[in-house]
């Protein structure tokens, strides 16, 4: 009903109403008519605001801070952005003859990329007769921007004496953005759908998910068997402790019913690579149009939660909600995907091209 309601409609309803009652048309710029507009005025604002308000009230159609106060009723809150870690390693050409020292902030980045850096934690040792060491580091931003894949670290941009080069052997995981709207409003939903109480799977995920460390949670009962229950995270910095896991486990304990075999563990890793062909409108530009079908792909599999289903048909409805997208070929991968349950899916690559016959 309020969606149809303009200014125009109003003024007009009051116009034919005030006929009706009168017999007279209102003058044109009459006094009658300069009241009239300004009634309609005030009257389409306050339907504008109860559009809005209707639109605040409901966790499906709410957005930013409005869908914050929905989540805090259910005891969910919005997780913030984390930033990427992993080890860099520096090499030398020969096996050192004297002890050389990598301070700490020692900043390395990607070869044609000013988009990060990375800085390794701490000072470290490359010891007399070593060839290498490798140091824990982490990106300079938050976010998913400072993930990067293996190999791909190799300028030093504030470089130590003595060593040769560097490079990352293994990808820096863990930088995520602040969660989104959709995200979000998905676990708020999900809480209603299956209603924790204390002694379910709802109830395991919810209170693994309240440590600000952990970003997502999934509960997998009988995985090792009768009588066992698995909860598996993933941590906002990519690296599961052991002091987490026993907070989590301590808390978890507290629900749990006697006999029951409760285990917390960090979720595996299942990497997918995605590349496929976007035919792009004539009327768009094409590098605007890629770049953004890339940014609504990362944003879906970032959204991903534990082990679940990679589905052709929903990327395909990421990729046409992009502006300017007509038509779309994937070439990689060619069927549906079901990761394990207790597996993370980690975007490995993913290369959109405009080529398309």
């Amino acid at each position: 009903m309020t969606e149809q309601i303009t200014y125009d409609g109003l003024l007009s309803l009051m116009k034919e109403k005030y006929t009706e009652m009168t017999g007279v048309n209102p003058e044109d710029s009459g006094d009658i008519e300069i009241r009239m507009k300004l009634l309609a005025g005030e009257l389409y604002s306050l339907f504008c605001r109860i559009k809005g308000l209707e639109s605040r009230i409901f966790p499906d159609t709410a957005v930013g801070i409005d869908l914050d106060r929905h989540a805090a009723q259910r005891g969910i809150y919005r997780k913030t952005a984390s930033t990427a870690a992993g080890e860099i390693e520096f090499i030398i050409d020969e096996a050192a003859e004297f002890d050389i020292v990598i301070p700490q902030n020692t900043v390395c980045a990607i070869a044609a990329d000013d988009t990060c850096q990375y800085v390794t934690d701490r000072e470290a040792v490359l010891s007399a007769g070593d060839a290498s060491i490798t140091v824990p580091a982490h990106a300079t931003i938050e976010g998913r921007d400072g993930n990067c894949a293996a190999e791909k670290i190799t300028v030093m941009i504030t470089p130590p004496v003595g060593i040769s080069r560097v490079i990352n052997p293994k990808p820096f995981t863990g930088g995520g953005n602040s969660e989104s709207d959709e995200s979000l409003r998905k676990r708020v939903l999900e809480s209603w759908s299956c209603i924790p109480n204390g002694n379910n799977a709802a109830t395991y995920t919810e209170i693994a998910l309240s440590f600000e460390d952990v970003l997502k949670a999934k509960t997998v009962p009988l995985n090792r068997g009768a009588g066992t229950v698995d909860v598996i995270v993933v941590t906002k910095d990519g690296k599961f402790t052991s002091s987490l896991q026993l907070a989590i486990s301590e808390k978890l304990r507290k629900y749990c019913p006697s006999g029951i075999n409760l285990y917390v563990r960090e979720a595996g890793v299942y990497e997918v690579s995605v590349s496929l062909l976007v035919k792009v409108g004539d009327s768009f530009a094409e590098e605007e149009v890629l770049e953004a079908c890339k940014d609504r792909l990362q944003d879906y599999f970032a959204d991903l939660g534990i082990g679940e289903e990679i589905k052709l048909c929903d990327l395909g409805m990421v990729l046409m909600g992009a502006d300017g997208v007509e038509n779309y070929r994937f070439l990689t991968p060619e069927t549906d995907l079901a990761p394990p349950a207790d597996c993370e899916v980690s975007l490995k690559e993913i290369t959109v091209s405009g080529r398309f016959e």
